[in-house]
């Protein structure tokens, strides 16, 4: 049978055991959520891109419609 110290001190290493699982699951949490948060800034980008690119297309249609119509 284990004293009464014995038992205190296996409480505090197993709380501080815990407590470094606890810290290390949240930062395994933190650093998902910044991934995917990076994911999605990726796609935004993307998409802002495909939309200039869209523009840029409808553009020179449109000048290229203009040059043709002209001549």
């Amino acid at each position: 049978m284990k004293s009464s110290h014995e038992r205190e001190q296996l409480i505090k290493d197993i709380n501080v055991l815990l407590t470094q699982a606890y810290d290390s699951t949240l930062d395994e949490i933190h650093a998902l959520l910044k991934r995917i948060d990076d994911v999605d800034d990726d796609e935004d980008l993307k998409a802002i891109k495909v939309k200039k690119l869209e523009k840029i297309y409808a553009l020179m249609v449109l000048c290229l419609g203009m040059k043709f119509k002209t001549k």
